[in-house]
């Protein structure tokens, strides 16, 4: 769980590149190699977004993309300036250093907010069903670009859903990279299996001009298979000192058999060379990975080269490509034991005790929607570890973890918990004296989330009539360019031999739920 919910412009400026299978380092030679096309793919990065990612070594002077028919976008209900997801393009030559890169966040505005810009309604005079816009920023110079939903064009209404169409800023120089990423509560995935068709149509400029050209204008083409999963796991095998990756990938109740799955490793103090390895016929693969120190591990699925065209395109200048995209990336921990660790010895019954103990469904009220997490993601702040070499863990159990709301809205709320039951009632009662400290929250404190976020609070929480059994800390966290506050807030609850630790996190305003759950979870604890 984490405050930093506008932190995904670098994700996706590298599910970008991924159109041309390289690394950002080598991004202009892959670029140009990699004919012009359009991928469709999903990431888990802020409550699930769609990346719509466009490459070409053409001049872009439009893109329009037609919405398969199937997805659904939500054109009412949030203010102008709510934020719904970020964009990044790379722009100009794709063989050159110099190429301008620029990046923004995608939010909601108004037709209004354009009604007198001469460009943008030459680009698209309207109707809208909605009208979105990026604020692009580029060596500390802003500039804004709306993005138009429309109803789709009368000759493809059979085959979409709404027409999402923008221009880019005018480049002294061929060569077109752009991403735009779309939070999942805007564009909603179709839930009927499926494979979901979209068409993108690129149009150029005229030769030594910015001017469209629309005798020039291409389709690129993507087809989305629906439903896809790909999973990702990771053990430490102490023998040998490595992490143990492997996973599975399937497509439409099918084993995604030779799949490309690039599997990349970040650690507090390296960044592994990437290993790419393929699925086997059953849609299984395996890496060894040597380890030092605790590591995450990204398994990403590779979309195979563009394609021909399978039908004739309407567009003068044809169509150039056609994609199939794979499943949305995963991220695992390999979490290596500390010689501040307190042991393990898990025991059924005590791992069953914790079970109960936590968090469920129905401790939660009607519109709340639960996802699993990964348990070596839990802690809020990784590196705070206190001594507990002499205390033993008996039992243990991590919760999904539960919203409701817009998570990139300015409301929503969000909790998850992990509870421990410890060898002995004195070993939970050392555990939380350990534990319910500041320092749960320091790391917020001191690296809230860049130059754009700034902690407006930090501090103890009190909870009236619980006691000394439950002890709380809060931090507020200003997002300065959306001027949302997010409250963190780590709720630490002792039992007989439980200790349990509560996160809770919020925007706008504190959670209106959390008191009253961690009262239920007091009351359940002083039994285990």
């Amino acid at each position: 769980m984490s405050v930093k919910h506008a932190a995904g412009i670098a994700a996706l400026f590298v599910a970008a590149l991924l159109l041309t299978g390289g690394e950002p380092s080598a991004r202009a030679q892959a670029a140009a190699d990699v004919p012009p096309a359009l991928l469709i793919s999903r990431d888990q990065t802020l409550g699930g977004l769609t990346l719509i990612g466009v490459v070409t070594t053409t001049t872009v002077s439009r893109v329009a993309i037609d919405v398969a028919k199937g997805y659904r976008i939500d054109t009412g209900g949030r203010p102008a300036g709510s934020p719904i997801g970020s964009a990044a393009f790379l722009q100009g030559d794709l063989e050159s250093t110099t190429s301008t890169f620029l990046t923004g966040r995608l939010a909601v505005s108004s037709a209004s907010t354009f009604a007198s810009d001469t460009a943008a309604q030459a680009c698209d005079p309207g109707p809208h069903l909605a009208v979105w816009q990026i604020d692009l920023t580029s060596q500390g110079k802003t500039t804004t670009l709306p993005v138009f939903i429309d109803a789709p064009p009368t000759e493809v209404q059979a085959d979409a859903a709404y027409r999402i169409q923008f221009c880019p800023p005018p480049a002294t120089s061929v060569g077109f990279l752009g991403v735009l990423g779309v939070v999942g509560s805007i564009l909603i995935e179709p839930t009927a299996p499926g494979t979901y068709l979209w068409h993108g149509f690129v149009t150029p400029s005229v030769a030594g001009g910015s001017a469209p050209d629309p005798a020039q204008t291409f389709e690129l083409r993507a087809r989305v298979p629906l439903p896809q999963s790909l999973t990702v796991r990771a053990r430490f095998d102490r023998k040998t000192r490595q992490a143990i990756v492997s996973g599975n990938a399937v497509e439409q109740g099918h084993p995604m058999a030779g799949l490309a799955v690039r599997i990349s490793s970040t650690s507090r103090h390296s960044t592994g060379r990437p290993q790419i390895v393929r699925t086997d016929s059953a849609g299984n693969y395996q890496v060894a990975w040597p380890v030092a120190e605790t590591t995450e591990f990204t398994a990403t699925a590779l979309p195979d080269e563009p394609g021909p065209c399978t039908t004739p395109s309407t567009a003068l200048g044809g169509c150039r490509s056609e994609t199939v995209s794979t499943p949305p990336p995963q991220t695992t921990k390999v979490v290596l034991p500390l010689a501040t660790d307190a042991k393990q010895l898990l025991r059924g019954a005590d791992n069953a005790a914790a079970e109960r103990l936590n968090l469920k469904s129905a401790d939660f009220p009607a519109g709340w929607t639960s996802d699993q997490i990964d348990p070596a993601d839990f802690a809020v702040c990784p590196d705070f570890h206190p001594d507990e070499s002499r205390l033993t863990v008996n039992g243990l159990s991590t919760s999904p973890v539960f919203v409701t709301g817009d998570p990139l809205g300015s409301s929503f709320q969000a909790t998850a918990a992990r509870v421990r039951i410890w060898r002995t009632a004195a070993e939970a009662h050392a555990a939380f004296l350990r534990e319910a400290v500041r320092a749960q929250i320091q790391c917020i404190v001191e690296d809230p989330g860049g130059p754009d976020y700034t902690i407006t609070a930090a501090g103890a929480l009190h909870f009236h009539g619980l006691g000394r059994s439950v002890r709380g800390f809060r931090v507020v966290v200003r997002d300065n360019q959306a001027n949302i506050l997010y409250f963190l807030d780590v709720v630490l609850v002792v039992g007989k031999r439980s200790l349990t630790t509560l996160v809770f996190e919020s925007s706008g305003t504190p959670s209106s739920f959390e008191q009253s759950l961690v009262a239920r979870i007091a009351a359940r604890a002083a039994r285990v």
